[in-house]
């Protein structure tokens, strides 16, 4: 694979060339299957060897040569969404080595995370935006600072370090006005004034999908107890009801004379309570799955400040105080009014 991984593999030249701008038989013939699947399934291989990543051995000379290539090869064939967990894979398979080769995969993540919006869009700006825009202190930048292309210099001054924010989420075209943790942690929900609900994965930041069918803003949004299904209500009157697994719409509830603001399951998830009354729910052809209330969390958004225990922790600026937010255990989720969804996770002990 590192053989065959190279900057520009397709040889695209143009910097900003989107992924569906690529001939599909340049892309096959430039990313033949069989690099395909070592890309896909390198990690997975060295998971079922019950190989260690040491700092001198093959694999780490592959992370410090070819990991933006690798990262260019994987947007190409739209899997950027899998890089996360292959890097995840790769920690725990390093967490007997030394303390260097973890930081680089640690500062791989954070990386990934802050750039994986362009890079599964334009593959290219891997070496541009993200090599420019890396604070100073990221491991990867200083590690292919030399692939920066020559056309682009920073003359300010960059950030020194990596920010709080765990992700960045981008999509919405206009203000978000709601956001939601599904009560198992693993998802997170954006209600939009776009008319749509999006759906995303806590843990890459990736748009697992867009919830379409209101004709008017999304006032409210929430997970049900077993996290299963999406209630939104609407400024066109109505609560439609998603299955949160597949983005599909199991039912919309009318009769509303205005639009509804507020919108919560019951505890059994039987009811859907909102701010003009309760509405029962057909009963589920499964049953729920059994869940555990969530401890309230001690780490609360007021004014200019995040807090924790009476304490303030972090400031936003202008740019990044919300329109709305929601807080599960260590993780804040921000809604903004330009339409992106910033989740910060905090490491408190």
């Amino acid at each position: 694979m590192s053989s065959s991984l190279k900057q520009d593999i397709c040889g695209l030249r143009a910097p900003g060339t989107f992924v569906e701008e690529v001939q599909k038989d340049r892309l096959e013939q430039c990313l033949p299957p069989e690099l395909r699947y070592a890309c896909l399934h390198w990690v997975q291989h060295l998971q079922q060897s019950r190989y260690h990543i040491d700092k001198g051995n093959s694999t780490n000379m592959f992370l410090q040569k070819d990991f933006l290539h690798w990262l260019e090869a994987m947007s190409l064939i739209g899997e950027t969404n899998k890089c996360t967990h292959m890097i995840e894979e790769l920690r725990a398979l390093a967490k007997t080595s030394n303390s260097s080769l973890l930081s680089f995969l640690q500062d791989a993540r954070r990386f990934l995370l802050r750039f994986r919006h362009i890079l599964q869009d334009a593959p290219l700006q891997i070496y541009s935006s993200a090599l420019i825009f890396a604070p100073e202190a990221s491991i990867v930048r200083k590690t292919f600072v030399n692939e920066t292309p020559g056309w682009i210099k920073a003359l300010s001054k960059r950030e020194d370090d990596w920010d709080a924010y765990r992700s960045v989420l981008e999509g919405h075209t206009k203000w978000v006005r709601a956001v939601a943790f599904s009560p198992d942690g693993q998802l997170v929900a954006s209600a939009s004034y776009d008319n749509t609900v999006r759906v995303w994965e806590a843990v890459t930041g990736s748009c697992r999908s867009v919830l379409e069918g209101h004709s008017k803003g999304v006032s409210a949004v929430t997970f049900s107890p077993d996290s299963q299904l999406v209630a939104s209500t609407s400024f066109d009157n109505t609560v439609r009801v998603w299955e949160a697994a597949t983005g599909s719409c199991r039912s919309v509830l009318e009769g509303h004379t205005k639009g509804v603001n507020a919108v919560t399951f019951s505890p059994d998830g039987q009811y859907i309570q909102t701010d003009q009354g309760d509405i029962p729910l057909r009963p589920p052809t499964t049953p729920l799955l059994s869940f555990q209330r969530l401890q309230p969390s001690y780490i609360f958004v007021q004014d200019q400040w995040i807090s924790a225990d009476q304490q303030r922790l972090l400031w936003l600026p202008f740019e990044y105080r919300p329109t709305c937010f929601r807080v599960n255990k260590d993780v804040v989720c921000l809604g903004h009014s330009s339409g992106r969804t910033t989740l910060l996770n905090f490491y408190i002990a």
